[in-house]
């Protein structure tokens, strides 16, 4: 390992403090304790590729947005406990082996056409 190169820098005109490496990737490493990451205002992670793993995670959030142009996910198993759904989408397609629904009070389905195909 040789001698680290970086300054730390700061910015009287926008209160920042600036660390900075030249050249090669920076790593934050705790061998035997934990890393911590707080602000009195916001966390903002820039990057043009973000990678995050973990055995297990726990996010707590009051709450939550996402924008983007896809989402892909690949999932064992999932439950969702809602107090309310809503989902507005141009085109639903959906497929599955076997469809077991319980409904207690009303199930509505208002649509301008139906097609049922039975086997």
């Amino acid at each position: 390992v040789t001698q680290p190169h970086f300054s730390l820098q700061r910015d009287k005109e926008s209160g920042r403090t600036i660390l900075s490496i030249p050249e090669g990737d920076l790593d934050l490493r705790s061998e035997q304790g934990s890393i911590r990451l707080q602000a009195a205002k916001n966390i903002e992670l820039n990057s043009p590729q973000f990678t995050l793993q973990s055995a297990k995670a726990e996010l707590n959030m009051a709450e939550t947005q996402y924008q983007g142009l896809r989402l892909s996910a690949s999932i064992a198993h999932s439950k969702l406990f809602l107090g309310k759904l809503n989902t507005t989408v141009g085109r639903l397609i959906e497929k599955a082996k076997n469809v077991y629904r319980q409904v207690d009070n009303l199930n509505q389905l208002k649509a301008g056409r139906m097609r049922s195909l039975v086997k």
